[in-house]
């Protein structure tokens, strides 16, 4: 908590301890969030809440690894708030690091159906690129000679 605090001590507890979750610094800002969630803490506003469970899950995910408890907590601040971008980019950041990139992809692009031109969300969704058509779409994608003609497009187009 004391990380949290004097990262951003002009701010409140909660919202410092957003800022040092989007900044990578879960340690001082998983005790501060946990509090708010579990209703210890003063919060300013019912955004302060859903945040608050968007970036612990985020916390959870990176310090802890669990990642069904940390996708929990995201879904849930979406449940709560479905028009803030940046909760999806955190459940997709919890699926990235649990390795499951076909999930964060997919939470993404719900979030763009809910909110097209979302600055957050489409950054990070161009961060992960954006597959070409198979070369022989009546095959499957993972077929060795997809991934040849693929390959082989890829070095002459490139």
């Amino acid at each position: 908590m004391a990380q949290a605090l004097s990262s951003f001590p002009e701010m409140d507890p909660v919202e410092a301890a957003i800022r040092d979750a989007e900044d990578g610094r879960f340690e001082g800002a998983a005790p501060v969030l946990s509090a708010a969630i579990a209703g210890t803490t003063r919060l300013h506003s019912y955004h302060d809440l859903s945040a608050a469970f968007s970036f612990y899950g985020l916390c959870v995910a990176n310090l802890h690894g669990d990642f069904k408890r940390a996708t929990e907590y995201c879904e849930h601040a979406i449940r709560l708030e479905p028009d803030v971008g940046r909760y999806y980019v955190n459940l997709a950041k919890v699926f990235v690091r649990a390795g499951n990139r076909r999930k964060a992809l997919a939470a993404l692009d719900k979030g763009l159906r809910r909110l097209p031109g979302d600055p957050a969300i489409d950054g990070f969704r161009q961060s992960f690129g954006y597959r070409r058509r198979a070369v022989l779409p009546f095959l499957r994608r993972r077929h060795p000679l997809n991934r040849f003609l693929g390959r082989l497009r890829y070095r002459i187009f490139s």
